[in-house]
């Protein structure tokens, strides 16, 4: 499941580094953002003047096309109306050539584009960022490309509405060029200016020095007027080192490097200089080639970045993923060895892990955390162990913004856990879910302060949670290994120690003449009986285990099965109340009669091992219209709601009976219910705490 949510709820004051524009703010702060986003725009305005086409009145690139853009995408939807109202005021404030109502036009236009390019991008991602090869071709597409045709198709509309102009189309061409250009230079690297991520100094003084060689080489390129047609090959000089900034730098050197690159190129062509300035006379042909190769550079640059950047990542995923393999194999044997688990996760993928496992109270509890300022561990253990304990289900969560909503759904109705998630102050959070045999054995929750997650991280999370899910189950099975020798070391000694202690007795009496009483004789057939079942009852399990239990199926009477079996447990517990409701007819079935007798046997023996002697213990055989039941029913000790689903599970043993107590190797049940479904049954159970429980078994009455 996964939730975009708007930005962020903190309620003291706006955490304007994240980029986030929230309704929850106090409106003072909303005010200020947009009395600063009103001058940035203005700045941009007065820019964008040099780039003026006099014959049309338009600039060939329009810087405030791309601020805005980057804006609207890092403001809340609510709140984008506001920003968008800006920008015609601004316009109306600066602009004293047109007429007010073209000028109001022009803005509105502007600010539509935006909007729409915004919505669109929302569409892909929210928050939208510049992470994947499919975020750069969304951004060139519909920001650069369906937005800005849309505006431009508005501009064109105002220009022959209020004109009366015969060159719409042109009108069209420059101010859907003029938008493009802009939102391919400017909107990515207001993007990571707007953006809380974490940017490498050396990689932004690296990137501004790039900037300045091509700005250089641009201006070799393009600042002479009338350069012969040879020189055009100076102007595509500038994407090989495009191409190596991409390499070299990543993402922010080419934002940089295009922005500052893509100014210089744009601004001398406007100007009559260049090597396109020969190709064609038109001047408007010369800067559509001109703006043509600037977005071209710029485009390649921005996809190589990308393509390196998920490179990157997901190399770096494939050996943090590699080692906490190792990790999690080792805490299968060693359980000290998960405290290691989370260090290795945070910071190398994500800025806080934790991983939550459920205790003897059934509780999710840290076991595992790290967060890249050790001095807040503890208030991000505390912060996850509350979340989940309000979570409902085991569906994956993805919270990619951390707003005031998504503060209530994590921390509760407690304000004092709602502040101490704020302190913490996350941007996004993923938790997956623990799992085995269809039960959440924890949570491993993954958190970041800088920057947002998408799908990849939520896929990360999941195969972290899959690795600690084998590795629990892997020490399940070793302690069950381990308790399942020990049970049965008991279970063999319990017998085998009056036995020896019989014969020693035998041995005695034997060597003083005495012939051997017939109650020690029985007592001692009796234990070597109870060790045979032992022993029989390991071996069919193991033949469960390896599917290789073999049933002799005949039609037979199960009405004969019980009374036999009922008539077996009356004489060797003639103090016990055991009675049987008997279905008036004789019921036949296709079925293996010493293996329903051995699981009725069971059933028996522990109803009277789990109940008290003064209770009484019913049997009933009842017909359907298509099966047999056979039903057992003591008032013994009953079984805890959440080991209900599990007595049927080998070696398990439920909390209110413990072995020291009760006996048993906890594989009774298990090879009752495999019994059961070999011959195309059910078995149920229904039980309760105290108060005693009920077995039952369902046999298919086949042809007649």
């Amino acid at each position: 499941m996964e939730t975009a949510l708007g930005p962020s709820g903190r309620a003291r004051r706006p955490n304007v580094a994240r980029g986030r524009f929230d309704l929850g703010v106090p409106r003072l702060g909303l005010l200020l953002r947009l009395l600063a986003f009103a001058v940035a725009y203005m700045v941009a305005y007065e820019a964008s003047q040099a780039f003026r086409v006099p014959d049309v009145a338009l600039e060939t690139f329009w810087p405030p096309a791309g601020l805005s853009l980057a804006v609207m995408l890092r403001t809340s939807p609510r709140q984008r109306p506001l920003f968008a109202l800006v920008m015609p005021l601004v316009e109306m404030a600066v602009e004293i050539e047109r007429p007010l109502p073209v000028t109001m036009f022009y803005g509105t236009a502007g600010a539509i584009g935006a909007l729409l390019g915004a919505a669109m991008l929302d569409t892909v991602q929210r928050p939208f960022e510049l992470k994947t090869v499919r975020d750069v071709l969304a951004l060139v597409g519909l920001g650069a490309g369906v937005a800005s045709a849309v505006s431009g198709v508005l501009g064109a509309v105002g220009s022959v509405i209020f004109y009366g102009t015969d060159s719409g189309a042109r009108v069209w061409l420059v101010w859907t060029l003029g938008d493009a250009l802009a939102v391919v230079l400017f909107t990515p690297l207001l993007l990571f200016l707007l953006s809380r991520e974490r940017v490498d100094g050396a990689r932004v003084v690296e990137g501004l020095v790039a900037a300045v060689t091509l700005a250089l080489a641009v201006h070799i390129a393009f600042g002479e007027p009338n350069l012969p047609a040879p020189a055009l090959a100076l102007a595509y000089a500038t994407l090989p080192l495009m191409l190596w900034v991409a390499l070299r730098i990543g993402m922010i050197g080419v934002c940089i490097t295009s922005a500052v690159g893509g100014n210089v190129a744009a601004w001398h062509v406007l100007q009559g200089h260049g090597p396109f300035v020969g190709l064609a006379k038109d001047h408007h042909v010369q800067i559509l080639a001109a703006e043509s190769l600037v977005a071209v550079v710029a485009v390649s640059g921005l996809l190589l970045a990308a393509s390196l950047q998920e490179l990157r990542r997901s190399e770096s995923e494939q050996r943090t993923l590699a080692k906490a393999g190792m990790q999690v194999a080792a805490w299968s044997a060693e359980p000290r060895a998960l405290g290691r688990f989370a260090s290795t996760i945070a910071p190398a993928l994500v800025d806080g892990c934790v991983v939550l496992i459920r205790n003897e109270l059934g509780r999710l509890a840290a076991a595992s955390s790290a967060h890249v300022d050790a001095r807040r561990v503890d208030a991000l253990r505390a912060s996850a162990e509350r979340a989940h304990e309000l979570a409902a289900g085991p569906a994956p969560i993805m919270l990619r913004e951390i707003d005031e909503p998504a503060v209530e759904r994590l921390a509760g109705p407690v304000e004092r856990d709602r502040a101490l998630l704020r302190e913490l102050g996350p941007t996004s959070w993923i938790s997956a879910s623990i799992e085995a045999d269809g039960r959440e054995l924890g949570r491993i929750v993954l958190v970041s302060f800088s920057r947002h997650f998408d799908a990849g991280d939520l896929a990360v999370a999941q195969d972290l949670a899959r690795r600690c899910s084998l590795a629990l189950q892997t020490r399940r099975a070793i302690q069950l290994r381990d308790d399942f020798l020990n049970v049965a070391s008991h279970e063999l000694r319990t017998p085998l120690t009056p036995l020896l202690l019989r014969f020693s007795m035998l041995e005695a009496s034997t060597r003083a003449g005495q012939v051997p009483s017939q109650q020690v004789i029985a007592a001692q057939k009796r234990d070597l009986q109870r060790l045979l079942a032992l022993i029989d009852h390991m071996l069919d399990a193991s033949k469960v285990a390896a599917d290789r239990l073999e049933l002799r199926v005949a039609r037979s009477s199960l009405t004969d099965v019980v009374h036999s079996v009922v008539d077996r447990f009356r004489r060797m517990a003639p103090e016990r109340a055991i009675t049987l409701d008997n279905h008036p007819e004789p019921i036949d079935v296709e079925m293996d009669r010493d293996r329903i007798d051995q699981v009725l046997s069971n059933l028996l023996i522990n109803a009277i091992k789990y109940s008290p002697p003064d209770t009484p213990i019913s049997i009933a055989l009842t017909l359907s219209h298509d099966h047999a039941q056979v039903e057992v029913s003591d008032r013994g000790l009953g079984i805890p709601p959440a080991d209900v689903g599990r007595v049927f599970d080998r070696f398990f043993r439920a909390a209110n009976a413990p072995v020291t107590s009760y006996g048993g190797l906890g594989i009774g049940l298990y090879l009752c219910r495999d019994i059961v479904e070999r011959h195309g049954g059910k078995m149920h159970v229904v039980s309760a705490l105290g108060e005693g429980s009920r077995f039952s078994f369902t046999l298919p009455l086949g042809d007649s």
